[in-house]
């Protein structure tokens, strides 16, 4: 134990050091202080090379469309040109000296091998090779032998602008800046520099065709919708900063600008250009469209300017806060000194009385043979006894003053998550405070100790805390735990039960033990029917609570040889080793019973709860541990559909669940097939009776399997139904047609005359944004509409009649064509044709196959026919 030698001395050396501590802390502040200035003014030069870059690259894309639109009129540079691409030579050479110098200002305060010392050397090489192409680009506008294109030219001028741009971003990672003005400089910047050059690029390229008069080549304009498409999500970036809350004014009603004159006006003009590009006839000339495109960018650039101007205003407003700043700290010094002068007189008067009555106390506390330790007020270590030294690992110096959080670890034994310290909580609420059952001590060489303790405060005569005393010992060898890592491992950390990784390893081990040794088991898979409505009525920790409760009363009705697990969110698993199927059957019931009988309460609320059980016999014939929580599964999900709250058991000769087990697989082989794109299409053919009128086509799917075999539709179809596929293979579906029909037209004009029908199952009807979607895909793939006939079968259009009502009427307007399949099967009725105004009916056909030997068959058709046509409608017999 310590020996306090000198009362005072100790006393006046802790002021001393205090008043040291808070003097090294006020000048580490004003240093901070003087950092902060220093980083702001390296912000200001940033921002100022940024503008200079963003000035630079705007001007030489400017040459870059000027010098395109010449080389594009096939003549020769005339005086006024030359003036003009001089013109704006000088003054992006001169933003661009002045960033380089802004530049190396900067680089004189980082390392000399840095990224940003990089970037600038790589910059200057990358200008020298900018001069090199001028060169040779004037000798082609004097009309010299140059042996120099203007898609090289283009390219070189567009790659040093590109590698421009890498220096201004460069220079705002190296430095210490504030997130918003990162936010701002770098991301904003970074959009407006991306929707600028991308349109300049579309400025330069579509000047040189529109001088020409000529036809855009597909690959151009490829590229050019690549750099639209860049222009076009780099708007909607900008765009997404005016909707943040903080955004400044001033840069909001730069945006607001942006979008009226180039989103809007530009825009329109840009369509028409873009309409007239495959023909080479364009509503502008090149000087037109090079004066508004160049107008329209410099909407775009004027948000980097507002930016500018913003972050200036902060930098101003940095450096006054940093010098304000540095005076506080060095008052603050004074003021320091004054008090702890005035403290020291004070603490002498009462030092020897305190000093006495805590060496009688720790005297007394050090021969407990329980671990102590108490506390300050504050919760931080005053005092620390041996059994206490021997079980954190902290001796009295080490651990005296330290917050007592971090002398004393805690951590629950099952979920190795922190659990909050007694002192802390007494602290609060003014009380004795015990720990709760299973928590560890983490000593502070790593060895853990499951301990159990109690807290209490201490109190002065008035009743005020002045500080606590925690005591507590060793239980680890009465507790006989495992390892608390593997255990963790293998448990679920909410109700202790196997988790879903040992229940599949112990049900690989049941596997082996009933082939080898002709064992029987069972495997038992629970899911629980009304779960999902609790946790989103009452929340997460009503369900908690639930699960907890549950686990309790099923382990009660488990044998000791059983296997009880919680496989995920409300399902559970349960192994019955050495079980029969009718002693299986009784133990799944009992189970399920027990769910039905439970009810949870929940402030003041009652719950009823069912739940749907799978049961599965394990013998020598079971295949794999996966194949049987498969075929669990299976049976699971035939249980939901027969009313839940029953048993269902799997049996190999089971149909029904055959079929739905096999359905089960394909969900895995449809997704994968999505994936891997081994789904086909075939086209079939639909003649008129009569001879004329428009040719038609249906698309029908197929699928090719992993062998390379082509598998019917019906194979797959109901699983793709069942397990809501549909709408992804539609949509390949859609993509695909019109990918086809686009290819089909271009390579044989002659069919643009013939009518390619696409089915659309019934899930796919009641997706949000179809319409939007099948209009982008039209206009993606520029297919006209009324070349698309869209399929839709009676009972899918029935089953969901407003939307499909509401889909054909949008999509008829814009010219495409609708079809009603499988008319005649279903619920037929020809009231509800009133609200599906499609263009042709299908006759299912079953009716068309035995109408000449079936009266009633033929009289459906003749029926089906004569009311299609009064309606206006064409009829099609399968």
């Amino acid at each position: 134990m310590p020996q306090i030698i000198d009362h005072r001395r100790i006393i006046n050396a802790i002021i001393i050091a205090i008043a040291s501590f808070i003097f090294l802390l006020t000048v580490e502040g004003v240093w901070e202080a003087y950092e902060e200035y220093l980083a702001v003014q390296e912000m200001a030069y940033a921002n100022e090379m940024a503008d200079d870059i963003i000035t630079a690259g705007d001007t030489e894309a400017r040459e870059r469309g000027v010098t395109s639109s010449t080389f594009g009129n096939g003549a020769l540079a005339d005086a006024a040109t030359v003036r003009r691409i001089s013109a704006l030579r000088e003054k992006g050479d001169a933003a661009w000296k002045h960033a380089m110098l802004t530049a190396r200002r900067i680089r004189s305060g980082l390392d000399a091998d840095s990224e940003f010392a990089e970037a600038i050397k790589q910059a200057e090489l990358e200008y020298s090779g900018l001069l090199k192409a001028r060169q040779r680009v004037d000798a082609c506008l004097e009309g010299k032998s140059c042996g120099y294109s203007a898609a090289e030219w283009f390219k070189d001028i567009t790659y040093f602008i590109s590698m421009s741009s890498r220096l201004r971003e460069s220079a705002f990672l190296m430095l210490d800046t504030p997130r918003h003005v990162v936010q701002l400089n770098i991301s904003l910047k970074r959009w407006v520099w991306l929707a600028s050059e991308h349109a300049g690029r579309e400025r330069a390229t579509l000047v040189y065709y529109i001088n020409r008069r000529a036809v855009v080549p597909p690959a151009v304009l490829d590229e050019l919708k690549a750099n639209r498409g860049v222009v076009e999500r780099s708007i909607q970036d900008i765009q997404l900063v005016n909707s943040l809350r903080n955004t400044d004014p001033r840069i909001r009603q730069a945006i607001h600008e942006m979008e009226a004159h180039f989103v809007t006006r530009f825009g329109a003009l840009r369509q028409q250009v873009y309409a007239g590009a495959g023909k080479g006839e364009y509503p502008v000339d090149g000087a037109q469209w090079l004066q508004t495109s160049t107008a329209a960018i410099d909407s775009i650039l004027a948000i980097a300017t507002e930016v500018t101007r913003v972050t200036d205003n902060y930098a101003r407003q940095a450096k006054q806060d940093s010098i304000n700043n540095v005076l506080r700290r060095i008052a603050l010094l004074g003021i320091t000194f004054v008090l702890v002068l005035w403290g020291m007189a004070k603490v002498r008067q009462t030092a020897n009385a305190l000093f006495k009555q805590k060496e009688l106390a720790e005297v007394t506390l050090h021969s407990i043979g329980d671990a102590v330790i108490t506390t300050n007020a504050a919760a931080e270590v005053e005092y620390i006894n041996p059994i206490a030294e021997e079980l954190t690992g902290w001796s009295m110096e080490e651990a005296y003053g330290k917050p007592l959080a971090e002398v004393i670890v805690l951590i629950n034994g099952v979920t190795q998550e922190a659990e909050p310290n007694p002192v802390e909580r007494c602290l609060r609420e003014r009380q004795v405070v015990g720990l709760a059952g299973n928590v560890v001590l983490k000593a502070k060489d790593g060895k853990e100790y499951i301990i159990e303790d109690s807290a209490a405060p201490i109190l002065d005569r008035k009743g005020d805390i002045i500080g606590a005393v925690m005591v507590f010992y060793d239980v680890t060898q009465m507790r006989h735990t495992p390892h608390l890592l593997s255990y963790h491992a293998t448990h679920d950390a909410l109700t202790g039960l196997v988790n879903r990784r040992e229940f599949e390893r112990r049900l690989a081990e049941m596997l082996v033990h009933a082939k080898t040794l002709g064992q029987q088991h069972a495997l038992c898979y629970i899911d629980l029917d009304q779960f999902k409505v609790i946790n989103d009525t009452c929340g997460h920790a009503a369900g908690d609570k639930l699960l907890r409760q549950l686990t309790y009363l099923m382990q009660e009705k488990a044998r000791d040889s059983d296997t009880l697990a919680r496989l995920g969110g409300d399902e559970f698993g349960i192994l019955l080793e050495n079980c029969p199927l009718d002693q299986a059957l009784r133990i799944a019931d009992s189970m399920r019973q027990v769910i039905k009988d439970f009810r949870f309460a929940w402030e003041g609320h009652s719950f009823d709860l069912g739940a749907s059980v799978g049961l599965v016999p394990i013998n020598a014939d079971s295949v794999s541990p996966a194949e049987v929580l498969s075929e669990a599964d299976a049976a699971c999900y035939a249980a939901k559909e027969k009313g839940r709250n029953r048993v269902q058991i799997f049996q190999p000769g089971n149909l029904e669940l055959a079929r739905r087990h096999g359905e089960m697989r394909w969900v895995a082989r449809l997704k994968e097939a999505l994936e891997q794109d081994r789904f086909c299409l075939h086209l079939q053919v639909i003649e008129p009776l009569n001879g004329t009128g428009s040719k038609h086509g249906e698309f029908l799917l197929r699928l090719t399997d992993e062998n390379g075999e082509l598998v019917p539709p019906m194979d797959f179809i109901p699983a793709a139904e069942r397990y809501n596929l549909m709408p992804a293979i539609d949509a390949w579906v859609v993509r695909t047609g019109l990918e086809n029909i686009a290819r089909c037209l271009k390579e044989k004009p002659a069919l643009h005359g013939m009518v390619f029908n696409i089915n659309l199952s019934g899930a796919t009807l009641g997706e949000e944004g179809l319409e939007a979607s099948i209009l982008e895909q039209l206009a993606l793939h520029q297919v006209p509409p009324q070349c698309v006939c869209f399929e839709i079968t009676e009972t899918a259009a029935v089953a969901n009649l407003e939307q499909a009502a509401k889909l054909i009427k949008a999509l008829k307007t814009g010219g495409c064509r609708f079809a009603l399949d499988d008319f005649g099967s279903g619920l037929s009725s020809f009231a509800y044709l009133k609200q599906l105004p499609v263009d042709y009916l299908k006759i299912d056909g079953s009716f068309v196959r035995v109408m000449h030997t079936d009266p009633v068959a033929y009289a459906m058709v003749q029926a089906i026919n004569t009311v299609g046509h009064v309606m206006g409608i064409q009829t099609i017999a399968e």
